[in-house]
């Protein structure tokens, strides 16, 4: 088999980085609602009904989340398939458990947020020490919650308590590849820090995806050992 052959090492991988593009524009157009909110708090658009409005649609950004890790999945273990069908599948079928998902964590993880700075605005006193440790070691949690969540909920039909339950327990059971996770996840959103407006068309093109191709190079072996717990892909009518 040659290099420049049909079934060759250039042509898979060029595959799978025009799948990774294809993905992550997906992923970029249906979260536009959370860049939003989030220009909206930094005060870089115009505090309007209709940007509240749109800002608002943000509850409804964590089916795309589950269909990206879902396809992921599949990539990663070399499951055939169609592209956009798996990834608008994946969305609607994790419509109310993802969004409700997604909402829950990103109320958490500002809720501790804002207490954190007011427990820092009170003071250095022991008490407003103790509560930032507190609040630093619950926002830790929810981000390794975070890190899974999504993954378990986009590979396996469970409840919502369950999952979250899971996660966490995956997180802490997997330590070391819970690490590797975050790192890979924070990689793109410290190298626009670092290089600026200038690595934008990367995160466009690749932001989500790659970070979310790498980390499922992590958790599926992980994930093997529960698939007789009922993949969705087993329990869908495809």
């Amino acid at each position: 088999m040659g290099l420049f052959s049909i079934d060759g090492p250039l042509a898979r991988y060029l595959n799978v980085l025009a799948d990774l593009v294809i993905l992550n524009i997906f992923t970029v157009v249906l979260l536009t609602p959370f860049f939003c909110l989030l220009l909206l708090l930094s005060g870089f658009i115009p505090l309007n009904f209709l940007s509240i409005a749109f800002s608002a649609c943000t509850v409804f950004c964590g089916a795309p989340v589950c269909a990206l890790h879902y396809c992921m999945i599949r990539k990663v273990r070399e499951e055939e398939g169609s592209l956009p069908r798996d990834y608008f599948r994946s969305c609607k079928e994790n419509f109310k458990q993802g969004n409700l998902l997604w909402t829950g964590i990103l109320l958490a993880l500002f809720v501790l947020y804002m207490d954190m700075q007011i427990a820092a605005a009170q003071g250095e006193g022991m008490i407003f020490t103790v509560l930032q440790v507190i609040c630093g070691a619950m926002l830790l949690l929810v981000f390794f919650l975070l890190l899974y969540a999504f993954p378990l909920q986009a590979r396996f039909v469970n409840p919502l308590k369950a999952t979250v339950k899971n996660a966490l327990l995956i997180s802490v059971y997997v330590f070391p590849r819970t690490i590797a996770q975050a790192v890979l996840f924070l990689m793109f959103p410290f190298l626009y820090y670092i290089l600026g407006f200038g690595f934008f068309p990367v995160l466009l093109l690749f932001g989500f995806s790659v970070p979310v191709y790498l980390r499922a190079k992590l958790y599926v072996p992980v994930f093997s050992r529960f698939e007789e717990d009922g993949p969705k892909e087993d329990s869908s009518s495809l």
